[in-house]
Protein backbone atom coordinates (compact mmCIF):
# COMPACT_ATOMS: atom_id res chain seq x y z
CA UNK A 1 0.00 0.00 0.00
CA UNK A 2 3.06 2.44 0.52
CA UNK A 3 2.57 2.83 -3.35
CA UNK A 4 0.15 5.33 -3.20
CA UNK A 5 2.53 7.32 -1.94
CA UNK A 6 4.01 7.87 -6.02
CA UNK A 7 0.03 9.04 -6.66
CA UNK A 8 0.46 12.46 -4.16
CA UNK A 9 4.53 12.53 -5.29
CA UNK A 10 3.39 12.44 -9.08
CA UNK A 11 5.70 9.75 -9.60
CA UNK A 12 6.25 6.20 -10.92
CA UNK A 13 4.26 6.43 -14.49
CA UNK A 14 4.59 4.80 -17.49
CA UNK A 15 4.03 5.53 -20.87
CA UNK A 16 1.13 8.29 -22.00
CA UNK A 17 -2.30 6.15 -22.06
CA UNK A 18 -6.07 6.72 -23.80
CA UNK A 19 -7.51 4.03 -20.99
CA UNK A 20 -10.10 5.50 -18.79
CA UNK A 21 -8.07 5.17 -15.49
CA UNK A 22 -5.28 6.88 -16.40
CA UNK A 23 -3.32 9.47 -14.79
CA UNK A 24 -2.81 12.64 -14.81
CA UNK A 25 0.36 14.43 -14.07
CA UNK A 26 0.54 18.20 -13.43
CA UNK A 27 2.77 19.51 -16.28
CA UNK A 28 4.40 21.27 -13.23
CA UNK A 29 5.99 17.80 -11.75
CA UNK A 30 9.42 17.08 -11.10
CA UNK A 31 8.57 13.87 -13.21
CA UNK A 32 6.29 15.27 -15.82
CA UNK A 33 8.65 14.54 -19.39
CA UNK A 34 9.50 17.18 -22.05
CA UNK A 35 7.64 17.24 -24.99
CA UNK A 36 4.58 15.70 -23.69
CA UNK A 37 1.10 18.06 -23.58
CA UNK A 38 -0.55 19.01 -20.34
CA UNK A 39 -3.10 16.86 -19.76
CA UNK A 40 -1.93 13.90 -21.19
CA UNK A 41 -3.16 10.71 -19.09
CA UNK A 42 -0.09 8.12 -18.30
CA UNK A 43 -0.59 4.62 -17.21
CA UNK A 44 -0.22 4.55 -13.63
CA UNK A 45 2.30 1.96 -12.61
CA UNK A 46 1.94 2.37 -8.78
CA UNK A 47 -1.35 0.78 -8.91
CA UNK A 48 -1.00 -1.74 -11.71
CA UNK A 49 2.16 -3.03 -9.11
CA UNK A 50 0.29 -2.95 -6.06
CA UNK A 51 -2.66 -5.07 -8.30
CA UNK A 52 0.19 -7.28 -9.09
CA UNK A 53 1.86 -8.01 -5.67
CA UNK A 54 -2.12 -8.34 -4.14
CA UNK A 55 -2.59 -11.14 -6.83
CA UNK A 56 0.57 -12.76 -6.00
CA UNK A 57 0.46 -12.58 -2.40
CA UNK A 58 -3.34 -14.16 -2.75
CA UNK A 59 -1.66 -16.63 -5.17
CA UNK A 60 0.71 -17.85 -2.76
CA UNK A 61 -1.22 -18.05 -0.03
CA UNK A 62 -3.77 -20.29 -1.82
CA UNK A 63 -0.67 -22.33 -2.55
CA UNK A 64 0.77 -22.39 0.59
CA UNK A 65 -2.75 -23.61 1.77
CA UNK A 66 -2.90 -26.19 -1.07
CA UNK A 67 0.63 -27.86 -0.64
CA UNK A 68 1.81 -26.72 3.01
CA UNK A 69 5.52 -26.42 2.36
CA UNK A 70 6.85 -23.71 4.32
CA UNK A 71 10.53 -23.58 5.24
CA UNK A 72 10.87 -19.74 3.49
CA UNK A 73 9.51 -21.39 0.02
CA UNK A 74 6.75 -18.60 0.21
CA UNK A 75 9.04 -15.85 0.39
CA UNK A 76 10.99 -17.18 -2.27
CA UNK A 77 8.19 -17.63 -4.58
CA UNK A 78 6.98 -13.92 -3.53
CA UNK A 79 10.62 -13.01 -4.62
CA UNK A 80 10.22 -14.20 -7.75
CA UNK A 81 6.99 -13.03 -8.48
CA UNK A 82 7.59 -9.14 -7.36
CA UNK A 83 10.89 -9.14 -9.56
CA UNK A 84 8.83 -9.97 -12.54
CA UNK A 85 6.31 -7.89 -12.58
CA UNK A 86 8.57 -4.93 -11.43
CA UNK A 87 11.09 -5.81 -14.13
CA UNK A 88 7.93 -5.96 -16.40
CA UNK A 89 6.87 -2.45 -14.97
CA UNK A 90 9.90 -0.66 -15.56
CA UNK A 91 10.05 -1.20 -19.07
CA UNK A 92 7.36 1.01 -19.48
CA UNK A 93 8.23 3.45 -17.13
CA UNK A 94 9.12 7.23 -18.71
CA UNK A 95 10.00 9.56 -15.56
CA UNK A 96 13.72 9.56 -14.97
CA UNK A 97 15.49 6.89 -13.49
CA UNK A 98 19.33 5.75 -13.18
CA UNK A 99 21.04 4.13 -16.09
CA UNK A 100 23.25 1.38 -15.26
CA UNK A 101 25.34 -1.09 -17.41
CA UNK A 102 23.91 -1.91 -20.81
CA UNK A 103 21.50 1.09 -21.02
CA UNK A 104 19.40 -1.02 -18.54
CA UNK A 105 17.73 0.83 -15.89
CA UNK A 106 19.01 0.10 -12.42
CA UNK A 107 15.70 -1.04 -10.92
CA UNK A 108 15.41 -3.46 -13.85
CA UNK A 109 19.05 -4.86 -12.92
CA UNK A 110 17.64 -4.73 -9.18
CA UNK A 111 14.41 -6.64 -10.22
CA UNK A 112 16.42 -9.49 -12.21
CA UNK A 113 18.47 -9.70 -8.88
CA UNK A 114 15.33 -10.19 -6.37
CA UNK A 115 14.09 -12.92 -8.88
CA UNK A 116 17.80 -14.84 -8.87
CA UNK A 117 17.79 -14.28 -5.26
CA UNK A 118 14.31 -16.11 -4.93
CA UNK A 119 15.13 -18.95 -7.64
CA UNK A 120 18.45 -19.39 -6.01
CA UNK A 121 16.32 -19.97 -2.05
CA UNK A 122 13.97 -22.02 -3.86
CA UNK A 123 16.41 -24.48 -4.86
CA UNK A 124 18.47 -24.36 -1.72
CA UNK A 125 15.27 -24.49 0.70
CA UNK A 126 13.81 -27.81 -1.58
CA UNK A 127 17.08 -29.24 -1.22
CA UNK A 128 17.51 -29.17 2.28
CA UNK A 129 13.65 -29.32 3.38
CA UNK A 130 12.25 -32.20 0.99
CA UNK A 131 9.81 -32.76 3.80
CA UNK A 132 7.12 -30.61 4.38
CA UNK A 133 7.50 -27.78 7.64
CA UNK A 134 6.12 -29.12 10.90
CA UNK A 135 3.59 -27.74 12.66
CA UNK A 136 4.43 -25.69 15.39
CA UNK A 137 1.44 -26.45 17.17
CA UNK A 138 1.79 -29.62 19.54
CA UNK A 139 -0.75 -32.24 18.36
CA UNK A 140 -4.61 -31.20 18.91
CA UNK A 141 -3.64 -28.15 19.88
CA UNK A 142 -2.99 -26.15 16.33
CA UNK A 143 -6.23 -23.55 16.25
CA UNK A 144 -8.17 -26.07 13.88
CA UNK A 145 -8.01 -28.74 15.97
CA UNK A 146 -8.89 -26.74 18.87
CA UNK A 147 -11.68 -24.72 17.03
CA UNK A 148 -13.44 -28.55 16.13
CA UNK A 149 -12.74 -29.49 19.78
CA UNK A 150 -13.84 -26.48 21.45
CA UNK A 151 -17.05 -26.93 18.89
CA UNK A 152 -17.78 -31.08 19.91
CA UNK A 153 -17.18 -29.81 23.95
CA UNK A 154 -20.35 -27.22 23.14
CA UNK A 155 -22.09 -29.84 21.95
CA UNK A 156 -21.69 -32.04 24.39
CA UNK A 157 -22.09 -30.02 27.27
CA UNK A 158 -25.57 -28.54 25.60
CA UNK A 159 -26.59 -32.33 25.28
CA UNK A 160 -25.66 -32.70 28.97
CA UNK A 161 -27.49 -29.15 29.60
CA UNK A 162 -30.46 -30.24 28.15
CA UNK A 163 -30.47 -33.88 29.34
CA UNK A 164 -30.37 -32.55 33.15
CA UNK A 165 -32.87 -30.60 33.05
CA UNK A 166 -35.85 -32.70 31.34
CA UNK A 167 -37.15 -35.90 33.18
CA UNK A 168 -39.70 -38.15 30.98
CA UNK A 169 -41.63 -40.23 33.39
CA UNK A 170 -43.37 -43.21 33.05
CA UNK A 171 -46.16 -41.43 31.42
CA UNK A 172 -44.24 -39.69 28.97
CA UNK A 173 -44.77 -36.71 30.61
CA UNK A 174 -41.75 -34.14 30.71
CA UNK A 175 -41.04 -32.51 34.07
CA UNK A 176 -37.77 -30.86 35.06
CA UNK A 177 -35.20 -33.11 36.93
CA UNK A 178 -35.77 -33.25 40.82
CA UNK A 179 -39.37 -30.96 40.02
CA UNK A 180 -42.93 -31.62 40.28
CA UNK A 181 -44.12 -34.12 37.21
CA UNK A 182 -46.58 -32.89 34.55
CA UNK A 183 -49.79 -32.51 35.10
CA UNK A 184 -50.61 -35.51 33.46
CA UNK A 185 -48.39 -38.09 35.89
CA UNK A 186 -49.70 -40.49 37.65
CA UNK A 187 -49.52 -41.16 41.28
CA UNK A 188 -46.57 -43.51 40.76
CA UNK A 189 -44.58 -41.27 38.35
CA UNK A 190 -45.22 -38.45 41.35
CA UNK A 191 -43.74 -40.80 43.89
CA UNK A 192 -40.76 -41.23 41.85
CA UNK A 193 -40.22 -37.76 40.79
CA UNK A 194 -40.52 -36.66 44.39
Amino acid sequence: MGRLGNYFNQELFGLPTTLPWGLEILPTAPMFPDGVPAGTLFHPLFLYEMIWNLLGAALIVALERRFARGRGRSLALYLIWYGLGRSGLETIRIDPTSDAPLGVPANIWASFAVVLIGIGLLVIQSIRHSDPELSPYHPGRNPTAAGSLARENRRGENHVREQSHEHTDDTGAVSPRGGAPGPGATGHARHEAG
